[in-house]
């Protein structure tokens, strides 16, 4: 049967969260790790299939695990948006990610816990800059729940209204990727 284990700390932030789950790993002997959001329905793969069951999605993963260690990257994950027209069959080495789904080679990691979001975009970078790799696959993407995805609307408007300077923040620009990406 199945087992689980409910790890509970109160972060301030997603890496903070993670960060936990990764303390434990390391503390339980878990040499490798796969994150995941919660509101990932299946993974579309570059031919259109979408694994939903599983086992199906825990093969492909132990497969992204060994290819990962072939290239002898530390982190891994997918193409960020499910959108068979930025998709490829390629796998990349050191492209930035996000934390929608990441593979973690080495749970002796951390993430930066001063980043409220984003947190993903820097541990890649700081693999990369102290010479790891990491993979990206872009051959697969996470189906989320949303009603809205990436790549869903053939228009999309933007009413963003009047902005000051004081108005144009870190969290401005992520809503505004956020509307955007959601265009064909």
């Amino acid at each position: 049967g199945s087992k689980a284990t409910v790890i509970y700390r109160e972060g301030h932030s997603v890496g903070d969260n993670r960060n936990t789950l990764l303390r434990w790993c390391e503390e339980n002997g878990v040499k490798q790790a796969i994150m995941l959001d919660d509101d990932i329905s299946g993974m579309q793969m570059y031919n259109k299939e979408v694994l939903k069951d599983g086992q199906s999605v825990r093969k492909l993963f132990e497969t992204c695990f060994k290819i990962a260690q072939q290239c002898k990257a530390t982190v891994f994950g997918s193409y960020p948006v499910s959108n068979p027209l930025m998709m490829s069959s390629t796998v990349t080495v050191n492209n930035i990610m996000i934390g929608t789904f990441l593979g973690i080679l080495d749970t002796s990691l951390r993430f930066d816990a001063r980043y409220r979001v984003k947190e993903d975009y820097e541990l890649c970078l700081r693999v990369m800059s102290q010479g790891g790799n990491v993979l990206r696959f872009n051959n697969m993407a996470p189906r989320a729940r949303h009603k809205s995805q990436g790549g869903s609307w053939d228009h999309v408007y933007i009413d963003q209204g009047y902005l000051t300077e004081e108005m144009i923040t870190r969290e401005y620009y992520q809503w505004l990727y956020t509307a955007i990406t959601r265009a064909r």
